[in-house]
C-alpha cells in the first residue's frame, strides 16, 4: 500500500513518526532547530541545533550529558537524524554532519523588587 492509498490522518501520523529532519523553532527560546523522531522501536523526540559541531564541541556536549546525532542526507535529498553512539565516535571522523542536542541559552533573571 502506498502513501496515496492511506487515509490522510494515518499518513500524517506516519510522517510525524519518521526520523526525517524538520526545521522549526524552539518553543522556549525561539532559536532555529531541527526536530525528528529518531529510532523505530523506542523512538526519541530529537530537538537539535541545526549547525554541525566540531569534535571538541561534541566531547563537551557528551560530557555534560547531552546526545549527538548524525544528519544523514539520503540519495533522494531527504535529511534524517540518527543517534551517534560511542561506537560511531570511536570509528573515526564522521562521514556526515554531527548535530548536538539543543540547549536554550540562559535567560536573564529579573532582580527582586524591594
Amino acid at each position: 500500500m502506498t502513501d496515496r492509498h492511506l487515509h490522510p490522518a494515518v499518513a500524517a501520523r506516519l510522517a510525524a513518526s519518521a526520523d526525517h529532519a524538520k526545521p522549526g523553532t524552539c518553543r522556549v527560546c525561539g532559536a532555529n532547530v531541527l526536530t525528528a523522531r529518531a529510532g523505530r522501536v523506542a523512538a526519541l523526540d530529537v530537538v537539535a541545533d541545526p549547525n554541525p559541531v566540531t569534535a571538541a564541541t561534541e566531547q563537551a556536549v557528551r560530557a555534560a550529558g547531552g546526545l549527538t546525532w548524525h544528519l544523514i542526507t539520503t540519495g533522494l535529498g531527504a535529511q534524517r537524524i540518527t543517534w551517534r553512539g560511542a561506537t560511531a565516535i570511536r570509528a573515526g571522523p564522521p562521514k556526515c554532519p554531527v548535530l548536538a542536542d539543543h540547549t536554550c541559552p540562559p535567560q536573564p533573571v529579573q532582580e527582586r523588587l524591594l
